[in-house]
This record gives C-alpha cells, sequence and structure tokens, in this order.
C-alpha cells in the first residue's frame, strides 16, 4: 500500500495499542512532503536507540532510566522545545523535528517514547488536560 492517506487509514483502524505512531506521524507528515521516505525516518529512530543503547541500560533503576534517556535525548542529540516560534508547523511534522531536533511537546515526546520503545524502556504517551506527557510505565523499583 503506497498511498499515504491509505496506509493511514489502514493504522488508524487497528487497535490502538497496535499503532505505530511514529509511522502514523510519519504519514501525517507525508501530506506536507509528498517525497518524505518514511522507512528512512523509522530507520533514524532505530539509529537514535542504538546509540542510546550506549547510555542507558533498562537493568538499571527507572530513576536512571529516565534520567539517561533525557541528557541522551535532550543534551547529547539536542532535542528541544521550540521557544521561539512554537507555531511554527515544523514543529508538528515528525521529519522536522528529527532533522531540526526542534519540536513542541507532543512531538518531543513521541521521539522520547519511540526511543524509548525500540531500548525496551516501559513509556507511553499520556493525555493530559492542555498537555502531553510522558510516562514510565514499568516498575519504578526495577
Amino acid at each position: 500500500m503506497n498511498d499515504p492517506r491509505q496506509r493511514f487509514a489502514a493504522l488508524a483502524n487497528i487497535p490502538d495499542d497496535h499503532i505505530d505512531v511514529a509511522e502514523a506521524a510519519l504519514l501525517i507528515a507525508q501530506e506536507e512532503y509528498p517525497q518524505l521516505d518514511v522507512h528512512a525516518y523509522m530507520r533514524r529512530f532505530d539509529e537514535l536507540a542504538a546509540h542510546a543503547r550506549a547510555h542507558v541500560d533498562v537493568a538499571m533503576p527507572a530513576s536512571m532510566q529516565v534520567a539517561k534517556l533525557n541528557r541522551f535525548l535532550f543534551v547529547d542529540c539536542g532535542f528541544a522545545g521550540n521557544n521561539d516560534n512554537y507555531y511554527d508547523p515544523r514543529n508538528s511534522y515528525l521529519n522536522d523535528v528529527i532533522e531540526r531536533r526542534t519540536g513542541i511537546p507532543l512531538t518531543l515526546a513521541l521521539v522520547y517514547c519511540e526511543v524509548g520503545r525500540r531500548i525496551g524502556m516501559p513509556v507511553s504517551g499520556v493525555g493530559f488536560p492542555g498537555h502531553f506527557l510522558v510516562k514510565y510505565v514499568g516498575n519504578p523499583q526495577i
């Protein structure tokens, strides 16, 4: 299925816990960037995760996992919120967020969840009134 809208519709019709949210977000971005290679950006998440594994050991206590992934993504990789131009549309396109390392809380949380999931961290996005957060959903004592 090559048509992004058809692929997105197919994703939207499966149970929520089986949707590949990064792929769905990239399919949305493909509306703005028709030549966007979704699979290439999915590989970028794999590459980020491979580098994150050098910093985060999922056998560490939960607080250390979170601190190490935070440092890796937000210090070492330089991901940050766009404080200067929050409403820049590029903050909402996942491909732009990956390229520019700048986004809004929702897209930055998506990056965090995708990298965390790939390294085995039990994290997920949580909708909050007026906010979008990331939650560690595993045993915090581990």
